[in-house]
């Protein structure tokens, strides 16, 4: 991004918002205003995300970044299945006590 002007961009995409003080101050500088109106999002600001969506997906960032997050996702209902499980016949059993309610057979 440094050909962008953004010399100080964090080195991990994840590393927080603002990802860097020059586009917090840049894009931001007298508060939110893009959250009470979207379309105060300027067209530089836009092709700047282009630009960002671009980079992380030519890098390889995104799919690793997805890659990952898969493995972590299916490890953790690995090792936790039965607490899933246990959830899930518990939310079966609510939701079933639920329906009889609605419907008029308690």
């Amino acid at each position: 991004m440094t050909p962008l002007g953004i010399a100080d961009l964090n080195n991990d995409p994840e590393g927080g918002a603002p990802p860097s003080q020059s586009l917090f101050d840049r894009f931001v500088p007298s508060g939110m205003p893009f959250i009470d109106d979207p379309s105060a999002v300027s067209s530089e600001e836009k092709d700047l995300a282009v630009q960002d969506t671009q980079c992380r997906q030519s890098s390889g960032y995104t799919e690793a970044l997805y890659t990952a997050e898969w493995a972590l996702a299916s490890q953790f209902v690995v090792e936790h299945q039965d607490e899933l499980n246990a959830g899930k016949a518990q939310m079966d059993k609510q939701a079933e006590l639920h329906r009889q309610r609605l419907s008029g057979n308690p």
